[in-house]
């Protein structure tokens, strides 16, 4: 049903039309260029956020929430960015970006490719970055924990 699309291409709602659109938009279109300049607003403030979010898709905005579709094996990043403070940083940037407020969604799409091997080694990246954060090594320490990778089915 809602198709992500790159470059300057839009993204078009087939089911819902959407009620909240950034202000310059008139014909129920989300412009791709509104989701690339939220990842670099993330980006600026934390990276390792960005770099998780680029590995899903924009799948909608209707009502005031923003979808953000994840393929299923990347259930790890879609758990992450539900983290509180993690949604607070990306709601945040999303008011600043689509000029109001905003929740966002995280799912997981099974339609969804699985990541190309350049989007593979962005992804160990991340998940390298996100593993070296102090609160997730804090929270290794306290439960004497170790980090595993899982499959997501």
């Amino acid at each position: 049903p809602d198709n992500c699309v790159s470059g300057d291409e839009v993204v078009r709602h087939a089911h819902h039309p959407p009620t909240s659109l950034p202000r310059n938009d008139e014909n129920g279109v989300i412009q791709h260029s509104s989701w690339l300049n939220l990842l670099q607003a993330i980006k600026e403030e934390k990276m390792f956020l960005a770099s998780s979010l680029e590995l899903g898709k924009m799948a909608g905005l209707v009502d005031g929430v923003l979808t953000v579709a994840f393929p299923e094996k990347y259930n790890f990043y879609k758990e992450t960015m539900e983290q509180p403070e993690n949604r607070k940083v990306i709601e945040a940037k999303a008011k600043e970006v689509f000029q109001r407020d905003l929740k966002v969604k995280f799912i997981l799409d099974k339609n969804l490719q699985a990541a190309s091997s350049e989007e593979e080694q962005r992804s160990k990246e991340a998940q390298k970055k996100l593993s070296s954060e102090p609160i997730v090594q804090s929270a290794l320490n306290i439960f004497q924990g170790r980090i595993v990778k899982g499959n997501s089915q």
